[in-house]
């Protein structure tokens, strides 16, 4: 298997040049295309894990039609790397900032809300991520809640 990496400006073989796309570093998180809006949007936990939720937006001069044949990934991942990003807003904070430990895991439950789903053209978005729990026994062995959120855009 061979891989290329996104260097700001062009694909390359070489891994130590591998730059992020989005302004900021994520831990978890999740990059989808919003018919709505006509462009991509990612919904992320930093790589702090600061208890928060973030999104962030493709800035692309024009609505985004990217290929929606899964085996076009190509299509997908340039149109991602060839606009620049919205600076991370804060949508949620996920956690009480004395929780035990830092919550994570965070993304999205695309088509969670059918045709109302953000990613069907929708207005509505299902964001979950991961809290420890202080009590292992409280119903998950690995001592993990999935939480939930609706968020609602324009």
């Amino acid at each position: 298997m061979k891989y290329t990496f996104w260097n700001g400006k062009s694909w390359t073989s070489d891994d130590s040049q591998a730059q992020p796309f989005l302004h900021t570093q994520f831990s978890t998180g999740d990059i989808f295309y919003s018919p709505r809006h006509g462009t991509f949007i990612a919904v992320f936990s930093n790589n702090y894990l600061d208890n928060k939720i973030y999104y962030s937006y493709l800035q692309a001069p024009s609505f985004i039609s990217p290929s929606h044949d899964c085996s076009n990934w190509v299509d997908i991942v340039e149109n991602i790397v060839k606009y620049s990003w919205t600076p991370a807003v804060q949508v949620l904070h996920s956690v009480p900032p004395n929780a035990i430990s830092p919550s994570y895991s965070a993304g999205i439950l695309q088509g969670y809300f059918g045709n109302d789903d953000l990613t069907n053209g929708g207005r509505s978005l299902l964001v979950t991520w991961n809290t420890p729990t202080s009590d292992p026994t409280g119903g998950d062995p690995d001592g993990l809640k999935f939480e939930h959120a609706q968020l609602q855009f324009n």
